[in-house]
């Protein structure tokens, strides 16, 4: 590049003479270095943090939403605009970025309502961690239940009375765990209010082939009835435990009986004679 320059004569006299200095040609613009930039020339980068549920008893609403916070620190002084809260539903992801290089994020998730949360990578730091996905992980196990039948003949019933295999129907009734934040905490659970399914009775004094009912959400509550005008006609019906069971996540179901007790009808005889007059203890 060439330029023009101005002299003056010291001695106080205008000269003027017109000279050209060479100067190495220098480009206008700074060619920037590949890669995301973030204040000025230092590096950046980001990751993607996404959502997974996990729901084994399908009862879940799958449009369910969770938050999830990401904190970021740079130079020990939170990022700006961090911490951030991301409200994700199953499926769902948020892009977080640019960082600069020498970040490091958290991932957490302050309400789980209800289920096990698994983060894949709970710190993440920028340019090691750079366009990793995190995944953020909600699980709710299941468990089943289970109603059995068991018919009590009392005194001199014959035992054929309610033959095996007789049928009565009963009514399964579950809610959603009662627990803050649990989605649809408390309320009934679809498919499950009622649920009318049918058992079978066995020999008198055992338990009949038992109906399995579930996958339902770990901690639900489930209370079995029997209709009073399809108990067979029952002087009795005792169903244990008296209280909602609670579903577990063990590889047994939780167990209900349902108890039909059967009594001798009583029956009074009363004697009346008429036309002769006989003595009042006279026996017939």
């Amino acid at each position: 590049m060439r330029v023009n320059s101005l002299y003056t004569d010291p001695g106080g006299g205008a000269v003027c003479k017109e000279q050209f200095v060479e100067f190495p040609d220098q480009p206008v613009d700074p060619v920037p270095p590949a890669g995301p930039v973030l204040f000025g020339n230092i590096e950046a980068g980001g990751f993607t943090v996404t959502k997974d549920l996990v729901d084994d008893s399908g009862k879940i609403p799958a449009d369910t939403e969770f938050t999830v916070r990401v904190a970021c620190i740079f130079n020990g002084q939170s990022v700006d605009g961090y911490p951030r809260d991301l409200t994700l539903a199953d499926g769902d992801s948020a892009t977080l970025g640019p960082l600069a290089n020498g970040t490091t994020c958290t991932v957490t998730e302050p309400d789980s309502q209800g289920a096990t949360v698994g983060i894949s990578q709970p710190s993440v730091t920028i340019p090691q961690d750079d366009g990793i996905t995190v995944t953020v992980t909600n699980t709710y196990p299941a468990g089943t239940g289970e109603v059995a039948k068991i018919v009590q003949l009392q005194g001199d019933l014959p035992p054929d009375l309610i033959a095996p295999g007789t049928a009565f129907p009963i009514d399964i009734s579950c809610t959603f765990p009662d627990t803050a934040g649990f989605p649809n905490a408390g309320q009934p659970i679809p498919g499950f209010d009622p649920l009318r399914e049918t058992i079978t009775s066995g020999q008198p004094g055992q338990a009949g082939t038992p109906v399995t009912f579930g996958q339902l959400p770990v901690g639900s509550q489930c209370t079995v009835t029997e209709p009073t005008d399809t108990n067979n006609g029952a002087t009795e019906v005792d169903i244990q435990p008296t209280e909602p069971v609670i579903i577990t996540e063990s590889p047994e179901p939780v167990r209900v009986s349902v108890t039909n007790v059967y009594e001798p009808a009583a029956i009074k005889i009363i004697k009346t004679v008429q036309g002769a007059t006989l003595p009042p203890t006279t026996e017939f």
